[in-house]
């Protein structure tokens, strides 16, 4: 388990390296799609723990109304410390998702990664598993709640989150139903392999330095696979930020509009 953690954590370093180069630093616009209060349901600021990891996760809930007995849904973060509007190049996925779902008659939860935001915790020792005993402590939190259909409670995963959401549902019987928001259909290796090499393109990058990402990746996950000795990632992760091109200004620009 730990050899894997670390196999994906060397690409998803690659990855966000690839991330930072390719970005501007220019301030993003508010997006036209986030609602904007006064909202026409109840909303409330909530916090929860995960008494397994010693934490206290915070979050926001949203219920249709103050009286009544609604379905809810969790909503679980993808890859990466995300807050609980999961807000990213200026979007606010979850805010929109969680407000079109309450005007649809669902209560839904969302919440700051642990070690993010308001939430206590240490992300980047956290495995996916611990997510899911987070998404589990989520749905916990929902049961005390009278608001609450018990009978009607699931999960909604996004990217990474659709993963963790499976974990939680096969841990869990309080979880009646998963949505998977493009979730892995297959390993996380090859996930962050074809993510890195898109956005490499994505930002300019010629094929050379394609050819290099690619060597890098491959020679990662060979020698993390034969290896126990996990410090060899840190290695690993300090030459390929020193031999990976960098894009043109162009490009970063251009960037926006890809994601």
């Amino acid at each position: 388990m730990r050899k894997n953690v670390v196999l994906i954590s060397a690409s998803v370093a690659i990855l966000a390296y690839l991330v930072y180069i390719v970005l501007s630093e220019k301030p993003f616009a508010i997006k036209f799609q986030e609602p904007k209060p006064p909202y026409p349901y109840h909303t409330e600021e909530v916090q929860f723990k995960n008494d397994q990891a010693g934490i206290t996760l915070s979050g926001t809930l949203t219920i249709p109304e103050k009286d009544g007995n609604f379905p809810a849904v969790v909503l679980i973060t993808g890859s990466g410390p995300q807050n609980r509007n999961e807000e990213v190049f200026g979007h606010k996925p979850f805010l929109v998702i969680a407000d079109y779902l309450t005007r649809q008659g669902f209560a839904v939860l969302r919440y700051d990664d642990r070690g993010v935001g308001q939430s206590t915790g240490n992300f980047m020792t956290a495995t996916s598993q611990d997510f899911a005993a987070d998404a589990e402590s989520a749905m916990a939190y929902l049961k005390s709640r009278k608001e609450i259909n018990l009978e009607k409670m699931g999960v909604a995963g996004h990217s990474e989150g659709g993963l963790v959401a499976a974990i939680a549902a096969s841990r869990s019987k309080d979880i009646s139903f998963v949505i998977s928001l493009a979730g892995p259909g297959v390993t996380g290796i090859e996930v962050m392999t074809l993510q890195a090499e898109l956005i490499a393109r994505a930002g300019g990058v010629d094929e050379k330095g394609i050819a290099m990402l690619k060597k890098i990746n491959q020679e990662t996950t060979d020698i993390l696979r034969k290896s126990t000795d996990t410090t060899q990632h840190d290695r690993i992760r300090e030459g390929s930020h020193a031999e990976l091109p960098r894009a043109n200004a162009t490009s970063r620009t251009n960037q926006r509009a890809v994601f």
